[in-house]
């Protein structure tokens, strides 16, 4: 449904926003006795989703590279430009890459981290449709986002202990282990 409004000559912005729907803000120029059609699609705020996110090895330890795979789809109609944001929170960005992706279609980004650390850490993950009419200029707004928790141990060294002969009860730091 179209809507007509008569206007001073002259600039003008318009601002259109409706729920479930991102805003759109862009100014006119017009022109006394013209006629002006515009016409305009607006995103909606769940237009890219996240499908799933993946970290491998499950249990990392520390010096371990850790994979993270994320895909996202498209739930419009029209190919979007995107942006997907992910990081490791207070610690490191892992990936940032911006792609188009066309009409109910997915994307699949893998990327790599070196576990410098240990002790639980979170995975956020946050995906940005681009809006040429952004209120504040061409940007990008979050259209989902997620955290998936994990903890990276400590990597422990192995002792092997082997006697002769054997059956000796072993001790480590005091606390009885075994026998060989």
């Amino acid at each position: 449904m179209a809507l007509t409004v008569k206007v001073d000559p002259g600039k003008h912005t318009i601002r259109i926003t409706k729920p479930g729907y991102f805003p759109i803000k862009f100014d006119i120029t017009v022109e006394a006795g013209k006629t002006y059609n515009i016409s305009r699609t607006l995103i909606p705020t769940n237009a890219v989703t996240i499908q799933k996110v993946e970290i491998t090895p499950s249990s990392p330890k520390k010096g371990d590279k850790i994979t993270v795979k994320v895909t996202v789809k498209n739930n419009t109609s029209t190919t979007l430009k995107c942006r997907l944001r992910v990081w490791i929170v207070n610690v490191t960005i892992i990936g940032n890459p911006t792609f188009s992706l066309g009409a109910k279609a997915t994307y699949t980004w893998t990327g790599t981290w070196t576990a410098d650390r240990t002790g639980s850490l979170r995975l956020r993950v946050a995906v940005d449709v681009h809006v040429e009419e952004h209120e504040n200029g061409a940007d990008y707004y979050e259209t989902d986002s997620t955290y998936k928790d994990f903890t990276v141990s400590e990597r422990k060294a192995t002792i092997t202990i082997t006697t002769s002969p054997s059956g000796a009860s072993v001790y480590v730091d005091g606390k009885y282990v075994g026998t060989t």
